[in-house]
């Protein structure tokens, strides 16, 4: 068959049509089916409630004249009046802030100009002047420096010896002997060697065979009970 020429894709291949189909006339079944749905007696098309409703669900009401022109109750109008603000409300303040002509013309305390004075930390003991970068952080006494190190202290300093069941890394590249260079494999290990063979996507997802009717599904005969259940409901 020339399938798939004009089917964009698709799973179904596009069939010719014999000339024997093209001349048939359909049965007055196929005339009934091909009728257009008929809409609902209840249904109203274009109804004035959808107007103005740009196909959202809810209606959009008319109001009467008599709703137009009553007058509202004082309960209605209680209700319309806007929320006032809290009493302690404060509303933002701006982001420059003005100071004052005596603010600026004011002189300061001995206390305040006490507190303004920078921190020395050379003075405290706490703080040690780390230097050079390649200078302890901390500075090392002179008998500290000439000291010897305990036995325990010697013991504890020494490195971690590498057990002696320990193996070191193979190579990237390993020696192939001549013993397997000149085996054979098993028949098993020949089987297993076997790739998997797959169908391709393109068989997968165009199955030629799709729609291909058995010559025996051609000349079976339906049941009673069949026929019975391919007749249409009649309402």
């Amino acid at each position: 068959r020339g399938k798939f020429l004009h089917s964009c894709g698709q799973g179904s291949s596009i069939w010719k049509i014999p000339l024997s189909a093209l001349n048939f006339e359909p049965s007055e079944r196929l005339k009934k089916l091909a009728n257009p749905k008929r809409f609902s007696k209840d249904y109203q098309e274009n109804r004035p409630a959808f107007d103005l409703g740009c196909g959202r669900g809810s209606t959009i009401w008319h109001v009467s004249p008599a709703a137009q022109f009553c007058e509202t109750s004082p309960r209605v109008l209680q209700l319309a009046c806007p929320k006032t603000c809290n009493l302690e409300f404060k509303y933002n303040k701006e982001v420059e802030t003005y100071i004052s002509l005596g603010t600026r013309m004011a002189s300061i305390t001995p206390r305040l100009e006490c507190l303004s004075i920078p921190k020395i930390k050379e003075d405290s003991h706490l703080y040690f002047d780390r230097g050079q970068p390649e200078q302890p952080i901390r500075p090392v006494s002179k008998p500290a420096c000439k000291a010897l190190a305990t036995s325990r202290i010697q013991q504890l300093a020494k490195h971690k010896e590498i057990p002696s069941n320990y193996l070191p890394e193979r190579g990237v590249m390993w020696a192939i002997t001549s013993t397997v260079r000149n085996s054979s494999a098993s028949p098993r290990t020949v089987e297993l060697a076997k790739p998997i063979m797959r169908q391709p996507m393109d068989m997968l997802q165009y199955d030629t065979e799709a729609f291909k009717v058995k010559a025996l599904a051609k000349k079976s005969m339906c049941t009673q009970r069949i026929k019975e259940l391919a007749e249409p409901i009649h309402r």
